[in-house]
């Protein structure tokens, strides 16, 4: 009996571990786009690469997105499943369910962390056809300082993540 229960208890612990293994790997992808994208744009690479679902920027529900922050004014520049939709057009009124501008702050918040920050709100998942909590790496182009790409993983794929963990241990 007794070796039957550290058995069990041995077996939630290795899952769970394997389950934060899960959530680091795709934590840490995010970044990796991200950065990955603010070097190409600081390199001289072109915006309508973004607008694609089939390049190195998207990988599953991951794909680089480009904001260009003009003061109080936040265009969508680049997105690959928002082509001849949002791309080009203003999303500085936009607010997510629980009525946060969140492109606003998006912009704000990178510009304030410009190597990189976390941040949350509330987006249509391309995969579930569902409005979830994402939580999105942010971080602004060097050479473009008004322009801010973005990476998010959606809450649903984190599990018991919270923004917190997500700026202090993955920043």
């Amino acid at each position: 009996m007794k070796k039957c229960l550290m058995f069990t208890i041995l077996s939630i612990l290795l899952s769970l571990n394997s389950l934060f293994a899960a959530d680091a790997n795709l934590i840490n992808k995010a970044k990796s786009i991200c950065n990955e994208a603010a070097k190409y744009l600081d390199g001289g690479g072109k915006l309508e690469e973004f607008n694609k679902q089939n390049t190195k920027f998207v990988d599953g529900t991951l794909y680089a997105f480009i904001y260009e922050c003009k003061g109080n004014d936040v265009i969508l520049a680049a997105h690959p499943y928002l082509v001849g939709k949002l791309v080009g057009k203003s999303l500085s009124a936009l607010k997510d369910k629980n009525g946060k501008f969140f492109a606003l702050n998006l912009c704000r918040i990178a510009k304030d962390n410009p190597n990189g920050i976390w941040d949350n709100y509330y987006w249509l998942n391309p995969a579930t056809k569902a409005i979830e909590e994402k939580f999105t790496y942010l971080k602004v182009v060097p050479s473009k300082k008004n322009l801010l790409v973005g990476v998010g993983v959606y809450k649903s794929e984190l599990g018991d993540a919270t923004l917190d963990v997500l700026n202090t241990q993955y920043k």
